[in-house]
């Protein structure tokens, strides 16, 4: 003889389970819509993540530190003047070295009208600079003499 369920089958209205399937429906969709924008963007995060692991890692590679800096050009204005005012140290890496800045701080010295800094892979900055060409000189009256370019 077959035992007979005591269990209370629970009865819905179809209304009830057609709204239970729907909400179940639009949870699906949600779910679904967010797990196909995270698919999209996962590749885009793990390129841009490695490019960032990249450049870190090559500003922390000891071949890239600055070794020799060149200073071209110069005829009154001092090289180490120039190497002072360029700020420069063995501990630089070339790749956070900030050119544009490098430039403006060399300009300010009074000899020098331009400079161009650049960087020559692996270990060197090149610093090109002009000169102001004086094309008088002026006496003060006070043993000053004024150079007029």
């Amino acid at each position: 003889m077959a035992k007979k369920s005591t269990k209370k089958q629970k009865t819905t209205s179809p209304a009830a389970a057609r709204a239970r399937r729907m909400r179940r429906s639009r949870l699906r969709s949600v779910a679904g819509g967010l797990l196909r924008i995270f698919g999209k963007l996962a590749p885009i995060g793990l390129v841009a993540g490695a490019l960032y692991g990249a450049w870190w890692g090559l500003g922390e590679w000891k071949t890239f530190s600055v070794q020799r800096v060149a200073v071209r050009s110069n005829l009154h204005a001092g090289a180490e003047d120039i190497l002072a005012l360029s700020n420069l140290s063995s501990k630089d890496n070339l790749f956070r070295i900030d050119c544009s800045e490098i430039k403006d701080r060399v300009e300010s010295h009074p000899w020098i009208s331009q400079a161009a800094v650049y960087r020559r892979f692996p270990s060197t900055i090149v610093i090109d600079v002009s000169e102001w060409r004086p094309v008088m000189a002026a006496n003060s009256g006070e043993g000053t003499l004024h150079l007029v370019s």
